[in-house]
C-alpha cells in the first residue's frame, strides 16, 4: 500500500520533544516504503518556512499562539488539498486536530494518542503530595481551552491508535471512545544493521533519559541510588534531560539534588543533550532506568533497546509489554523491588550484556521502521475497508 500523507504537529524537530520525534521517524520510514509525506508544523527560527527533507516537504506555518486558529486549520486544509493526500495524521498532546473535525470536506483524521491531559492516568502522575492536588487542578483549569480541544479530539477523530496496549485499555475504560478503528500500532526506532557492541565504562554507571518530570518518576531516583550504594559504593547516575518546574516544589533539578543528600557527588546532570550526545550516554551506560509513575511507550527505552542496553523500567504504563520477551526486569519504583533489580544487574556482567542483547533483538523483531510502517499501513487499511 502506497499513500500519501500530512502529518500535522506543532512539534516536529526542532520544536517540542517525544512527539515531534516520532513524526521525523515515522515520516521518514513511511516514505523508505514508497509512500508521499507531508508535514505541516510550526514555525522554527533558522528553519526555512518550506523544505524539501528525508521525511517529505515540511512546511513551517504558525508560532505556538495561533495552535488551533482557524488560519492554522485552512492552511493545513488547503496544503492537504494541494498534495491530495489521502489522510491526515495528528497529535492528541494539544488538540490541534479538534478544529479540523468539523469540516465536512476533508480527508480523514488519523489521531495519533501520545498522552495528553484528557487523560486521568496522565494527571493523577503529576501529584507526588496530597497537597499538590489542588494546585494541579488549578493548573487544568488554566489549560481549559487546550484541555477542552484534547479530548473531542481523541473522541472525533475517524481512525485513532496508540503505541501500545496499555494505552489503548485506557483510552476504553475513560470512554473517550469505543474499540471501533482505536489501533494499537507502536512507535519505530533505528538500529544499526549490526548487534551493538559492549562500550559501557569500567565504573557501575546507571542512566536515566528524559525531563525531570514528577510522571518519569525523578522522586523514586535518591531511594533507589541509595539502594544500590550501599553494595555498589561506586555506582554514577547520570540524568540526562532538561529542568522542569513543579507545583510546590520549583526546579525539579534543585529538588532532586537536595533529596540526594551526601549521594550528589555521584549525579551528573547532563542537562538536554543532541542526538550525538546522547548516543554517547547510552553507549557509555550500564544500565538504564525508567521508574515512570506513568509513561505509555517512552523512546528512552526504545533508544535502549536499539543501543543494546538493559532496561530496569515500571510497571505503570507500556513498558511491561515494550520489554515483554526480553531478560529485561519490570518492578515497582515504590518498593525495594527496582533496586534490587538493578543492583542485580550492575553486579552480573554475563545477565546484563544478556539482558541488552535480549532488548535489541526484540527491538530488531518488532519496532523498525520498517516493520512498524508495514504495520501503521495495515492498520489504516483495515480501517478504510471497514
Amino acid at each position: 500500500m502506497t499513500a500519501k500523507i500530512l502529518f500535522h504537529c506543532w512539534e516536529f524537530p526542532p520544536n517540542g520533544t517525544g512527539v515531534g520525534f516520532y513524526i521525523e521517524q515515522m515520516s521518514s520510514a513511511l516514505t523508505r516504503a514508497g509512500c508521499s509525506c507531508v508535514i505541516v508544523t510550526g514555525k522554527a527560527d533558522g528553519y526555512p518556512e518550506e523544505e524539501q527533507t528525508a521525511h517529505g516537504t515540511v512546511y513551517r506555518m504558525y508560532s505556538r499562539e495561533q495552535i488551533r486558529s482557524r488560519r492554522t486549520r485552512d492552511a493545513v486544509l488547503s496544503i492537504a488539498q494541494n498534495h491530495q493526500v489521502d489522510w491526515i495524521e495528528g497529535a492528541d498532546h494539544l488538540g490541534e486536530c479538534a478544529g479540523l473535525l468539523g469540516v465536512k470536506r476533508r480527508p480523514p483524521v488519523l489521531l495519533k494518542i501520545h498522552t495528553c491531559n484528557a487523560l486521568r492516568v496522565l494527571v493523577r502522575s503529576q501529584v507526588l503530595f496530597p497537597w499538590q492536588t489542588a494546585m494541579v487542578q488549578l493548573a487544568l483549569w488554566r489549560n481549559a481551552r487546550q484541555i477542552a480541544a484534547e479530548k473531542p479530539s481523541i473522541q472525533g477523530a475517524d481512525w485513532a491508535c496508540t503505541p501500545s496496549k496499555r494505552m489503548r485499555e485506557e483510552v476504553i475504560r475513560q470512554g473517550l471512545r469505543s474499540s471501533d478503528h482505536l489501533g494499537v500500532v507502536p512507535n519505530p526506532v533505528r538500529l544499526s544493521n549490526t548487534e551493538p557492541e559492549n562500550r559501557e565504562t569500567k565504573e557501575p554507571l546507571v542512566l536515566f533519559v528524559g525531563r525531570l518530570d514528577i510522571g518519569k518518576g525523578v522522586s523514586y531516583l535518591p531511594g533507589i541510588m541509595s539502594r544500590v550504594r550501599a553494595t555498589v559504593p561506586n555506582a554514577v547516575l547520570e540524568i540526562a534531560g532538561g529542568d522542569s518546574y513543579a507545583r510546590g516544589l520549583g526546579s525539579i533539578r534543585d529538588w532532586l539534588s537536595r533529596r540526594f543528600g551526601d549521594g550528589i557527588g555521584r549525579v551528573r546532570f547532563l542537562g538536554h543533550l543532541d542526538s550525538a550526545g546522547l548516543d554517547a550516554a547510552y553507549r557509555r551506560a550500564g544500565v538504564v532506568v525508567v521508574p515512570s509513575r506513568w509513561d505509555n511507550f517512552p523512546g528512552a527505552v526504545l533508544e535502549a533497546m536499539a543501543h543494546g542496553k538493559p532496561v530496569v523500567a515500571s510497571p505503570h504504563g507500556g513498558m511491561p509489554e515494550m520489554l515483554e520477551g526480553t531478560e529485561c526486569p519490570v518492578a515497582d519504583p515504590e518498593t525495594d523491588a527496582f533496586g534490587d533489580a538493578l543492583l542485580n544487574l550492575l553486579r552480573n556482567d554475563a545477565a546484563r550484556r544478556q539482558a541488552g542483547l535480549s532488548a535489541y533483538r526484540k527491538a530488531a523483531r518488532c519496532y523498525t521502521e520498517e516493520s512498524v510502517a508495514k504495520q501503521y499501513l495495515d492498520f489504516v487499511q483495515s480501517c478504510r475497508q471497514g
